[in-house]
């Protein structure tokens, strides 16, 4: 079962409290521009969701692909939603775990004719 925390994404100077996969997250919390969920919270914060960021264009879901080791090939990919302002690529290095993520590229849902 997944343990969720609280993490911060400030986006134009508007606090939002996003609950995420703690698992997940913390290591590459860094590199997406979250940050740890302060004590008291802020006075400003609105609770969203994931699915309302990126139906508002806030949020990018990312494919990543993780590896073993920091050399190693692509075994398997894992989906995780990065703010629209921060670079995704940034989290590539970084360890999701005890994988390490070896590419990043922005999950579209495109429909073609």
């Amino acid at each position: 079962m997944a343990t969720l925390k609280s993490y911060l994404l400030v986006i134009d100077n508007i606090n939002y409290a996003l609950h995420l996969n703690k698992d997940i997250y913390d290591g590459i919390k860094d590199a997406i521009g979250l940050t740890d969920m302060p004590t008291p919270p802020p006075a400003s914060l609105r609770q969203s969701s994931t699915t309302s960021l990126e139906k508002d264009g806030l949020a990018h879901k990312i494919s990543v692909g993780l590896s073993t080791t920091a050399d190693g090939k692509t075994t398997k990919r894992k989906i995780v939603i990065c703010p629209s302002t921060k670079p995704f690529k940034n989290m590539i290095g970084k360890q999701i775990g005890t994988l390490f993520v070896k590419s990043a590229c922005v999950k579209t849902h495109r429909n073609f004719v």
